[in-house]
């Protein structure tokens, strides 16, 4: 077994690994060698078994591999008759991965069922290497630890920086080490590199993963296909991460930073994907701005016009822009073109797509009706095509219909099951949205303490996830809640916080109705100056949008009272 992070399982399990890595670079350790091998080969009760115990990346791996060539031992993953030293009493390696929890009798019991005929080897030497957790229990060993640290710091070995987030100390090798490292092994660099490439790449095939822990291999195999100027490859490693996973969990700000590291190296072929990719995760984060330059830089691509799946991706991604602008017909002449396109191509999974796009705009101009006729065309596609992420947003679109003409019950069921769907996939996103349509739900039923549950979920989902668009809105609710519930100052701080992130990420739409209000707050104060000043942003900026309905309704509760 080697030592690295693996991910913990319920089940304990043992694999036989098919390479024992290579040790290209050993410095020092050496008499611990020839202790070792002293006691190994001159023992009177020969070793079976040896098992090395400690921290992942300390030298576990490497002390064992050089052990066995001094030893003399055939180091084939499988056990093979081979021509031993005559000193050597072992005639073979037998080299495991365990997960953490594995025993040793989960070892015994995968050596008897899994088919090899042990009787005709004489005397193999299991070799376990047990990685122990980095948290260190022992209150001494946490005070020695703890002056290690502190003089490496102290001679510049280590730099510490702090994680204001986890609010953690972070150690690193101090930057001179770094590149003293490089220069000094820049021969064996390229090696290394490959070795690391093919050790990571032979154990990227992951099995239903839930966290970032889980795929850590397949991230590890793009990254070092990267460092060894496999761009390609490191580009189609990054569609296997993103699209099933990265995605769905909501790493958008990851997904900038690997795609951006990519971007000038993609061959022309793939840089209208690139581009695509990193404007979809700013926009995901609320940054219209360069979300809209990689959108059209995607479109503008000179190779794009030879695939017309691209063109469609850009046209639509364009659309949405335009569509939290607020400039509805700009949105739906872009969601057409893509419309067609993919209809040309016979995308039926991305026609929904469009669809559900149509009726959002449908929505907000207040044609429910014909929203809801989008809707059901799109779930009912998404129905036959079996897609479950897809039925689920449908759902959650069908519900807000529900919600804006009164049937309360019928929005909460729709959500509750979209909820469910969602909860299963893991689409982060899409439950940190769900929580807060039922926390409008409850808002609408006046129960501001079932609401604040459900508004603080999503906000806590959303900062987990840094989407700062979800921030803003889940920061925009929980003040509204406060408002109505009487708590003016906690109100007025959190809307506050919310229209500066609205105004920043050009979110138009709740940027004017979070103004209106705090119109209200101040007009609930008695400040009737102030008041009219929030009122008035809101205002103009409803007019801009060309939304009379929603402008009629302020003047209507404005000269009454908040009731939305």
């Amino acid at each position: 077994m080697y030592g690295t992070d693996l991910p913990k399982l319920q089940t304990p399990k043992v694999v036989i690994n098919p390479t024992i890595p290579e040790v290209p670079i050993w410095k020092g350790r050496d008499e611990l060698i020839n202790q070792l091998q002293v006691k190994l080969l001159h023992s009177e009760n020969l070793l079976k078994v040896l098992v090395l115990v400690g921290q992942g990346g300390i030298g576990k791996t490497s002390l064992a591999v050089k052990l066995l060539d001094a030893l003399g031992v055939n180091c084939r993953s499988l056990p093979t008759k081979s021509e031993n030293s005559k000193r050597c009493p072992y005639e073979c390696i037998m080299y495991f991965k365990v997960h953490e929890g594995t025993t040793f009798d989960d070892v015994a019991k995968f050596l008897l069922i899994d088919g090899y005929d042990w009787d005709i080897y004489f005397s193999p030497l299991i070799a376990i290497d047990i990685e122990k957790p980095a948290e260190l229990t022992n209150i001494k060993n946490i005070s020695q630890t703890e002056q290690i640290v502190e003089c490496l710091i102290k001679s510049s070995l280590v730099q510490e920086s702090y994680d204001e987030e986890k609010c953690e100390k972070i150690y690193d090798l101090h930057r001179v080490i770094i590149e003293f490292l490089q220069a000094e092994y820049q021969e064996e660099m390229q090696h290394i590199l490959k070795i690391a490439y093919n050790l990571y790449s032979s154990n990227s095939n992951v099995d239903n993963p839930k966290t970032l822990e889980d795929i850590h291999y397949l991230l590890e195999a793009q990254h070092f296909a990267f460092r060894l100027e496999k761009y390609d490859k490191s580009v189609g490693l990054l569609k296997k991460l993103s699209i099933p996973y990265l995605r769905r969990w909501g790493y958008w700000n990851l997904i900038i930073n690997l795609y951006e590291e990519v971007l000038p190296y993609s061959s022309k072929l793939n840089q209208p994907y690139v581009h695509l990719e990193i404007g979809n995760a700013y926009f995901q984060c609320g940054n219209l701005g360069n979300a809209e330059k990689h959108f059209n830089a995607a479109l503008n691509s000179e190779d794009n016009w030879k695939k017309s799946s691209y063109l469609a991706s850009c046209f639509y991604s364009l659309g949405k822009i335009e569509f939290v602008r607020g400039n509805y017909e700009n949105a739906e002449y872009k969601y057409k073109e893509a419309l067609r396109l993919w209809k040309e191509l016979d995308q039926k999974l991305n026609i929904t797509i469009i669809w559900s796009a149509l009726g959002q705009i449908e929505e907000n101009r207040g044609n429910l009706n014909e929203a809801e006729i989008l809707y059901n065309k799109a779930l009912q596609l998404r129905q036959d095509l079996k897609n479950d992420e897809g039925i689920a947003i449908s759902l959650t679109s069908l519900g807000d219909i529900e919600l804006k003409k009164g049937n309360l019950d019928k929005a909460k069921e729709d959500y509750q099951q979209a909820l469910r769907i969602h909860i299963e996939l893991g689409t982060c996103p899409r439950i940190a949205h769900l929580y807060c349509s039922l926390g409008y739900i409850q808002y609408k039923l006046s129960n501001w303490d079932e609401a604040k549950t459900f508004y603080q979920q999503s906000l806590s989902f959303y900062k987990e996830l840094d989407d700062n668009s979800g921030i803003a809105i889940s920061t925009g609710c929980l003040g509204k809640n406060e408002l109505r519930d009487g708590n003016l100052n906690e109100a007025e701080k959190l809307l506050k916080q919310a229209l500066d992130k609205m105004q920043e990420l050009e979110m138009t739409e709740h940027f004017a109705k979070t103004n209106y209000y705090l119109a209200y707050l101040e007009r609930q104060r008695g400040n009737q100056d102030l008041a009219q000043y929030y009122y008035n942003r809101g205002y103009e900026v409803f007019h801009q949008l060309g939304k009379l309905k929603d402008l009629e309704n302020i003047e209507n509760e404005w000269t009454q009272d908040l009731s939305q």
